[in-house]
């Protein structure tokens, strides 16, 4: 969980989306629902996002959601992660399975889960799932490797009667299940996957596809793709096709929407800056200093601007605001954010978001003491036209700094040779010049600097 779920946890708040859904996912809580409800083929799902982007928020979303609005299935949600240390999915699993299931049919469901895990125990995932359930000849010669040197046929012998044992098992297991499901189907969400050791995650999506591949259970797997590819790789080896592997089990992934509206609309906002601007008005020390008074709002314009460009995760952007919570606390004499002053404000949360997310670029710039470093990283092109793109945060940061390392003089002259340029300068004067009602001597790249060393806690003596 992100910090503010953990927040919520301690406050005994219960996740719902009615307490709060702000990235407009509770459609898509409610399709997975259906599906199950109607028996979509779409199990097991996995639903799929980047690390920080609240796909736990949505599990624990989802599986509220289903027991507080639907008769005909119950759902429960599993932390893998929890449960790594025991190098048994299987007993997570079924401890899941068994707290959801109606009390007159959990003892004949267990009855029917004993015989299982009596077997798979015996010689343990890696050895006989391994055959049962037809995985690689390498990792079953490993785990045979003593009894490979029995004659050839007795080894073959006891390896056909276990798998005759475990087979019978696990289908009276899936028919005990399917039996206790008729009347109310179980939604179990597995979330963590990606974090779990490589083996236990391969081996937990391996048990829902092969132990509980039974009508009336719906899984769905909660994962950062790439890293479970990861694990996966790491688990077979590099030349494992990922993808194919992972079709294998899934039957139907989607991934987590990174914008609030659909794609038809005209103006779409990511979650994550959603997820901010949430951050910032709920923040007494920083609300006041993005709050609208007759104009636009430099400093939510430009960190809006990094925040979309760098696709900053949930976690990244709760990293920004208490950095951004932190530089406020510790400033002093003046250094601090000020109320009447967005574009000074918004130059300091350019440096404190590079400290924050590019600290070699904050190393660089106060290096050279030159905004050139952070002007070649943002890839500024300093002939941008006016009209179109004077509310752009990242042009308007970038062409400031650049109109800054002209003189005067040289300014002039640029207005005179060039009609565009010209505007632009006129832009610049006129938003200084009111920054400077609070700022004397107001130079953009210094309240740069200062805000770097300030957050970097360096003296400002």
């Amino acid at each position: 969980m992100d910090d503010k779920e953990r927040t919520d946890a301690q406050k005994n708040v219960e996740l719902t989306f009615e307490y709060r859904d702000e990235y407009k996912r509770k459609p898509i809580a409610e399709t997975v629902l259906t599906g199950c409800k109607n028996e979509v083929p779409m199990f097991p799902l996995m639903v799929t996002g980047d690390w920080g982007t609240g796909k736990s928020e949505f599990a624990e979303k989802l599986c509220n959601l289903t027991n507080e609005s639907s008769e005909q299935v119950a759902a429960v949600y599993v932390d893998a992660y929890k449960s790594d240390y025991q190098d048994d999915p299987l007993i997570s699993l079924s401890a899941a399975i068994l707290e959801v299931l109606p009390e007159d049919q959990k003892e004949e469901v267990k009855k029917k889960l004993i015989p299982v895990l009596k077997a798979l125990g015996k010689t343990g995932l890696k050895g006989l799932v391994s055959y049962v359930m037809k995985k690689d000849a390498d990792i079953v010669a490993e785990e045979f490797e003593k009894d490979l040197k029995k004659t050839a046929d007795t080894f073959i012998d006891s390896i056909l009667t276990e798998k005759a044992k475990a087979n019978s098992y696990l289908e009276a297991l899936r028919e005990a299940l399917e039996q206790a499901t008729v009347d109310k189907k179980i939604l179990i969400c597995i979330d963590e996957l990606d974090r779990c050791k490589p083996t236990f995650a391969v081996n937990m999506i391996e048990m829902v596809k092969h132990v509980f591949d039974a009508n009336n259970v719906c899984f769905v797997l909660i994962v950062n793709r790439v890293q479970l590819e990861a694990a996966l790789k790491s688990h077979y080896g590099n030349y494992v096709d990922t993808k194919r592997y992972l079709d294998k089990f899934v039957r139907f992934s989607i991934t987590l929407p990174a914008f609030t509206s659909s794609v038809r609309h005209n103006e779409q906002k990511t979650v994550t800056l959603e997820h901010f601007e949430k951050l910032i008005g709920e923040s007494g020390v920083l609300r006041p200093f993005f709050e609208l008074r007759g104009g636009r709002c430099f400093f939510k314009d430009i960190l809006a601007a990094f925040i979309t460009r760098n696709n900053l995760s949930f976690r990244e952007a709760e990293t920004l605001v208490r950095y951004l919570t932190i530089y406020h606390s510790i400033s002093e004499n003046g250094y601090a954010f000020h109320q009447k002053s967005g574009l000074i404000n918004a130059f300091k949360g350019v440096a404190i978001f590079l400290v924050a997310f590019n600290p070699e670029i904050a190393n660089d710039v106060i290096r050279t003491r030159s905004a050139i470093p952070f002007l070649n990283w943002l890839e500024f092109d300093h002939s941008i036209t006016y009209e179109n793109n004077r509310y752009d945060g990242l042009k308007l940061v970038g062409m400031f700094l650049h109109l800054e390392s002209f003189s005067w003089e040289e300014r002039e002259n640029m207005s005179q040779r060039n009609e565009e340029l010209k505007k632009w300068v006129e832009h610049f004067e006129r938003v200084t010049q009111s920054a400077s009602q609070y700022y004397n001597d107001i130079e953009l790249l210094h309240v740069v600097l200062d805000a770097i060393d300030i957050i970097s806690l360096k003296s400002m003596d």
